[in-house]
């Protein structure tokens, strides 16, 4: 009797794991459905997300005027975060000036969007009309709208999925440019989240965390999301 009490133990047990299991995968396929296209499988990692699927240079080169006068010398202002003034200095690093002129359209690529991230649903009609960025691309504020907010006759919101999704694609586009390692400090103080969803994010876009350096740093093999998460349930089980 006490035998098959055991064993029914056991297979009770065995069923919450693999519950467990099946509800992490879960969570795991909705949290990488934030992500922008990639290939989690590619064998180096400027190929998992590539520059031109993401922002194709037909597309940043609406931001090519701005960019140019930002590089010639243009007082960046106080207004700009530290992520945008850091990335248009890895532009400036680039040998080549058609590089420079890429990164640097990355920076204000970036720079909307997280204007964008950062704004409350009554302030999205102002973003569309250009009445919140000075200089801002009226290409870019339309593709923005229109990938990541949702109308219902005259009111326009934006999902916290939506936030999620222009998020992870801001911080991939500044791993690019900064050859893929980014400060926990300079996001901290340039983007709208706090540390626990960045630390979400990050290892959703298969980012990890490197305390040597205080940084991010996306490499090759990418950081498995579920096996931080299963690392987090046993430490709070304890």
């Amino acid at each position: 009797m006490s035998g098959a009490i055991d064993q029914a133990a056991l297979t009770a047990a065995d069923h919450i794991l693999n519950v467990e299991d099946y509800m992490e995968q879960q969570e795991e396929t909705s949290l990488l459905t934030i992500l922008p296209p990639c290939n989690r499988k590619a064998n180096k990692i400027q190929d998992v997300y590539q520059l031109e699927r993401l922002a194709p240079d037909d597309f940043l080169a609406q931001l090519q005027e701005s960019a140019d006068t930002l590089l010639c010398g243009q007082d960046l202002g106080p207004k700009n975060t530290l992520l945008f003034r850091e990335m248009m200095e890895n532009a400036r690093h680039e040998e080549k000036y058609k590089n420079q002129l890429r990164l640097a359209c990355l920076a204000l690529l970036v720079k909307h969007l997280l204007v964008f991230i950062d704004l409350r649903d009554p302030m999205l009609r102002d973003f569309m009309k250009g009445r919140i960025m000075e200089d801002s691309c009226k290409g870019v504020i339309s593709w923005i709208m229109q990938e990541y907010t949702v109308k219902q006759k005259n009111f326009i919101s934006k999902t916290r999925k939506d936030e999620d999704r222009a998020l992870c694609l801001s911080l991939i586009l500044a791993f690019i440019s900064s050859r893929y390692e980014l400060s926990v400090s300079t996001l901290l103080q340039s983007v709208p989240v706090n540390r626990d969803r960045l630390n979400l994010l990050m290892r959703v876009i298969g980012a990890t965390y490197s305390s040597a350096t205080h940084s991010f740093v996306l490499k090759l093999p990418l950081a498995k999301y579920s096996q931080s998460l299963k690392k987090s349930k046993r430490q709070k089980k304890r």
